[in-house]
């Protein structure tokens, strides 16, 4: 009955990489230039169907679930942490012989893939950004600051699901496609490590990686880069967005006033016509 109900509400042939303690899944679809896109937490490459749908038309889409997220697993010995997650998309990227990509850029998933370009920036094609941040984010919500509570936080990520409780507001079918992967409370630890990591302080191991990408965005000053931005998304706001445009100034914006963390649910058809024209305009 599972996997019946992932065959309806995601369609796509599933691929495997495996590697030591780890086994990632990912959609591989169309032929082209390669868009790699790179997903928020505590989402997965369900997020990404409908751009999946429309993009593999002319270009080669690849989605994947961070390692612990979505239809991806990971041994806890893992190294759930930022530097662990650029570490590793730099291996299954290389496995798929992957280059001059346009990366598409949405929350923690963004930031691991701007660590990425920022240490392979021959290989960057162009840069799709949604709410996302690669730079120190400075004051944390207070919700995130309750979910690292070391007694707390675990209840409430792990025990209590807290972070699913944003998708209440889609249909059953999607929202249970959301939560599909985080059914226990041991598919929900590596949400609860992706709070832990967060850079809230500026000498966690996190932060100090942050800075490094920070200082490497100058590379894309001249890279052909959109903007689409949900300006309802309570952990990356209007503010993460400015300094966005201040790094890089070139960089087409699309603001979607209406959207809010779940940009791919609230405005899919404009998401998508953006997405559509910037690569078009470009050549890409």
């Amino acid at each position: 009955m599972a996997e019946d109900f992932l065959e309806k509400v995601f369609p796509f042939k599933r691929n495997w990489f495996e590697r030591e303690s780890i086994r990632i899944h990912y959609v591989d679809e169309g032929q082209g230039n390669p868009l790699v896109m790179f997903h928020a937490c505590p989402m997965w490459s369900f997020a990404y169907r409908n751009l999946i749908r429309d993009l593999s038309a002319d270009h080669r889409v690849i989605a994947f679930d961070l390692p612990g997220f979505g239809l991806s697993t990971a041994e806890k010995n893992f190294d759930f942490t930022l530097n662990g997650y650029i570490n590793i998309t730099e291996t299954f990227l290389e496995a798929l012989e992957i280059e001059k990509a346009t990366l598409v850029l949405h929350g923690w998933g963004g930031t691991v893939g701007m660590g990425y370009a920022v240490r392979h920036p021959r290989n960057i094609r162009s840069l799709v950004i949604l709410n996302t941040l690669s730079f120190t984010p400075g004051s944390l919500p207070l919700r995130l600051h309750i979910c690292r509570i070391p007694w707390l936080g675990a209840k409430l990520v792990v025990n209590l699901n807290l972070l699913l409780l944003g998708n209440r507001h889609h249909c059953k079918e999607i929202a249970d496609a959301y939560d599909y992967p985080y059914r226990s409370c041991h598919s929900r630890y590596p949400l609860y490590r992706f709070v832990e990591d967060f850079p809230s302080v500026p000498e966690s191991d996190s932060a100090q990686l942050i800075m490094e990408i920070e200082a490497g965005l100058w590379m894309f000053r001249s890279t052909p880069a959109v903007i689409v931005w949900a300006m309802r998304d309570w952990l990356y706001t209007a503010r993460q967005l400015k300094w966005w445009q201040r790094y890089l100034p070139g960089a087409e914006v699309h603001r979607l006033e209406r959207a809010g963390r779940y940009i791919q649910e609230d405005a899919p058809d404009e998401l998508i016509r953006f997405i559509r024209d910037f690569l078009v305009k470009n050549k890409i």
